[in-house]
């Protein structure tokens, strides 16, 4: 069920089905003002470490590369995916305690699922696999990176895999 738009705003638009597997979300939200919601889709998420090369090689190894950061006066780098520096990473000698901030987790679309099960269990990185109920239908993989942040990888319902879910 699609949910409403929240009080004061009105719809512009509606879902769009992609795939059996897919789901485009093409709701647009107006403003009171009748202006469209400035808001189109994730841009980036930041991530905080005090161990800026060990997370660079944990998220290189799902297909992330290092890419042009601005000048910036905090340490750290740019992670992309498909030419979009979707991952900021802060470098930091001191980091806030507790290690976790109010981001539950980041999504990514991925693909490869057996191979990325592989090289978690290679790197003896603990995950859940589960499956999303029909229509939808895909796979949801989570797991932590090294600082604590979960992630989440959605895989197309047709690619092999094994809830952990009974």
């Amino acid at each position: 069920m699609i949910p409403p738009p929240a009080r004061g705003l009105a719809s512009a638009g509606n879902y769009q089905w992609l795939s059996p597997n897919r789901r485009e979300h093409t709701q647009r939200l107006l403003l009171p003002s009748g202006n469209l919601m400035p808001a189109l889709r994730p841009d980036h998420f930041t991530i905080v470490t005090d161990r800026l090369a060990v997370t660079q090689s944990f998220y290189e190894a799902f297909g992330f590369t290092v890419g042009p950061r601005p000048a910036i006066r905090v340490p750290g780098l740019w992670m992309y995916l498909e030419g979009r520096p979707v991952l900021h990473i802060l470098e930091s000698t001191r980091m806030p305690e507790p290690r976790r901030g109010v981001l539950d987790h980041m999504a990514f679309r991925a693909e490869g699922l057996p191979a990325t099960l592989a090289a978690l269990k290679a790197m003896g990185v603990g995950y859940s696999l589960r499956r999303i109920p029909a229509p939808i239908d895909d796979w949801q993989l989570f797991f932590d990176d090294p600082n604590g942040a979960t992630v989440e990888f959605d895989f197309v319902g047709s690619e092999q895999g094994e809830t952990d879910e009974p």
